[in-house]
């Protein structure tokens, strides 16, 4: 999906005409003021092509106030939630409809039938046939995700040279792969393979059957995998969440959803969380800053999720960071 695309589209809304369909509207321009369609409260609903945030936003102060709006939303929430929310449509969907209005081209969601995801490298070596000391392998143990070593390859010569070769799935099926690299001249760290819609899907280290009603979020595949001892399963967003995921995420089915983005990540945590709040428990773990879960080990990850804050609102989310010393 084209960001650039999926921005223009959004700033380009007809925000007022939309709503009108919905709910009573009073006013136009910069912000549309309106009867709130989910509580009904008249002229409580302002929706904003520019918010505080620095993105448009759509809110409702007597959903905010609590006890209004039936566990719906959160009273505040972007304008492509907002759109779904009302139209009662999937990511995709809504998406399309948000181009379709705004006469914004949009990008094709679907891969044309002729473009499969890239195969891992054909002269790529298992890394279960390197030497110990070789960089991959370190590297893999290192960050606690041994068991990778068996499952992975690395790349000689071309494109990916010398960067471990991840297979990334969604679910069983093949996606694509993550070609990490292995020193600090690897500039990006990740490449993928032609193809792979990072933007759309999730990595999904699913192994623990009897705890599918848990999830833990993670940036990366590496990190995902930390997880792959514990009593949880865990998926990687390639690089750190991004709003077109959440479907692929409530597919897997989660009652309760433990946020492990990198320490460095807190400013896009309620970003995140709030598009979840209506369908699962969101909880998010004490992690400092500089701290992953490849860092803190699976020992490590286990702790903070028996540490780890439900997040109902994001007055929670502040009062948790201030007592980690952050501010969103």
């Amino acid at each position: 999906m084209d960001d650039t695309e999926l921005t223009k589209a959004i700033e380009g809304f007809p925000i007022r005409s939309w709503l009108q369909k919905h709910t009573r509207v009073y006013s136009g321009g910069n912000v549309v003021y309106a009867d709130c369609p989910v509580c009904k409260g008249k002229k409580r609903l302002g929706v904003y092509r520019q918010s505080r945030l620095g993105f448009p936003l759509a809110t409702c102060g007597r959903c905010k106030d609590g006890g209004h709006h039936n566990g719906v939303w959160t009273g505040a929430t972007t304008i492509p939630s907002f759109v779904k929310l009302l139209e009662g449509t999937s990511w995709r969907q809504t998406f399309a409809l948000i181009h379709k209005l705004s006469g914004v081209p949009e990008p094709p969601w679907e891969r044309p039938a002729d473009q499969k995801p890239e195969e891992v490298p054909a002269d790529a070596i298992p890394l279960k046939d390197c030497r110990d000391d070789e960089k991959a392998v370190l590297m893999l143990r290192s960050r606690h995700v041994a068991h990778l070593v068996e499952t992975t390859s690395l790349a000689i010569g071309g494109k990916y040279d010398e960067r471990v070769i991840l297979p990334c799935n969604y679910q069983g099926r093949y996606m694509g792969f993550e070609a990490k690299g292995t020193h600090v001249a690897h500039d990006p760290k990740s490449l993928y393979g032609t193809n792979m819609e990072t933007q759309l899907t999730v990595y999904t280290a699913l192994s623990n059957d009897d705890r599918r009603e848990d999830l833990v979020i993670t940036e990366s595949v590496l990190d995902a995998e930390t997880f792959h001892t514990l009593p949880i399963n865990a998926v990687g967003c390639y690089g750190g969440f991004k709003e077109e995921q959440t479907e692929a995420i409530l597919r897997l089915g989660p009652k309760r959803i433990y946020w492990f983005l990198d320490g460095d990540a807190w400013t896009k945590l309620w970003p995140a969380i709030r598009n979840f709040l209506p369908f699962v428990e969101n909880y998010v773990p004490p992690m400092l800053d500089k701290q992953d879960p490849n860092s803190l080990g699976p020992e490590g990850c286990m702790n903070y999720l028996n540490d780890a804050i439900k997040i109902e609102a994001e007055l929670d989310l502040i009062g948790f960071g201030l007592q980690l010393g952050r501010r969103l």
